[in-house]
């Protein structure tokens, strides 16, 4: 399992924060597999993007690393990244950039604040485009 440090800043955002907790920096432990059928390994730039519903959003612009071989078919890789306090995580976004392919099986968010968090994806991410998962319609501010 590859492991790295990410030290992340919050992103822009519109939204109001709603508590001093945003404010604060939290760390979080990522982790992300690679599925069994994705390509033997990618040299391709993986960013990664989460939040809640009350906007605090962690950005991590790059995750790759073909020196320390991240990404590789059947493995983990693991990444402790600090940034803005979230609640409860309810999105999850990956961005590809390059021609090798890349296709994760899960992506695992531990954080101080909010329950463990996993979202399935087992497909081959689209180039240049963010995908991911948005869980977080229905919830509402108190």
């Amino acid at each position: 399992m590859g492991f790295l440090h990410l030290h992340v800043a919050s992103s822009t955002s519109f939204k109001p924060e709603t508590s001093l907790q945003a404010k604060r920096s939290c760390p979080y432990t990522v982790i992300i597999k690679t599925s069994c059928s994705s390509t033997t390994f990618t040299r391709d730039q993986i960013s990664l993007a989460y939040g809640d519903a009350f906007g605090n959003e962690v950005y991590a612009k790059r995750l790759d690393n073909p020196a320390s071989r991240t990404f590789e078919r059947c493995s983990s890789d693991k990444f402790e990244i600090n940034g803005p306090c979230t609640r409860n995580i309810c999105y999850l976004n990956l961005l590809r950039n390059g021609s090798d392919g890349w296709k994760p099986e899960f992506v695992k968010i531990y954080g101080p604040h909010a329950n463990t968090v996993s979202f399935n994806f087992n497909t081959f991410l689209p180039n240049r485009v963010w995908f991911g998962h948005n869980l977080c319609r229905g919830v509402s501010a108190p």
